[in-house]
């Protein structure tokens, strides 16, 4: 979350990935989890 955060700070472009990737890995974990 801190990084998030720090992207959000910074350019768009950043913070768009920072949530892409966010949500990629929260996806995975669900994967994992089933």
């Amino acid at each position: 979350m801190l990084k998030l955060k720090n992207c959000l700070a910074g350019s768009p472009r950043s913070a768009e990935e920072a949530i892409l990737a966010t949500a990629k890995s929260m996806i995975e974990l669900r994967l994992i989890d089933k």
